[in-house]
């Protein structure tokens, strides 16, 4: 019974990612990449007046769902790399909710997923953390 339910609710954890990687996808491809287009401001410069690392990643989105790529580089030169991690995570949420689905022993595809997931982060994330910390 626990087995199942830890099944049950590491499938649910892939969906839930997933279908929010969607809506990130769904919110840029909606608002256009021009200045004012967005409407979620950055709280960061609002509070602090300074320009985060991460200025300009929605636009740089609503450039990549596009297929400019050469705008969101010019947004964000961060925004391709992250961008990516957002693209293959989608793409891992439906392999490992696929896997999850065969008869495989569960522990070994969570240390897997959790690996993958965490090294593909630090791989895509690097240059925006090193901007924040710069």
């Amino acid at each position: 019974m626990r087995l199942r339910q830890l099944q049950d609710s590491h499938q649910v954890i892939h969906v839930l990612f997933a279908g929010m990687i969607l809506l990130v996808f769904l919110y840029s491809g909606i608002f256009s990449p021009q200045q004012g287009g967005h409407p979620i401001r950055s709280q960061y410069k609002i509070i602090t007046g300074e320009e985060p690392a991460s200025s300009g990643m929605s636009r740089a989105f609503s450039s990549i769902v596009r297929l400019d790529l050469d705008r969101a580089k010019h947004y964000n030169p961060h925004s391709l790399a992250v961008f990516s991690f957002f693209l293959i995570q989608l793409f891992l949420r439906g392999v490992f909710f696929f896997l999850n689905t065969l008869k495989i022993k569960r522990t070994p595809l969570v240390i897997i997923d959790a690996s993958v997931s965490v090294m593909l982060f630090l791989y895509c994330f690097k240059g925006l953390i090193a901007g924040m910390y710069g």
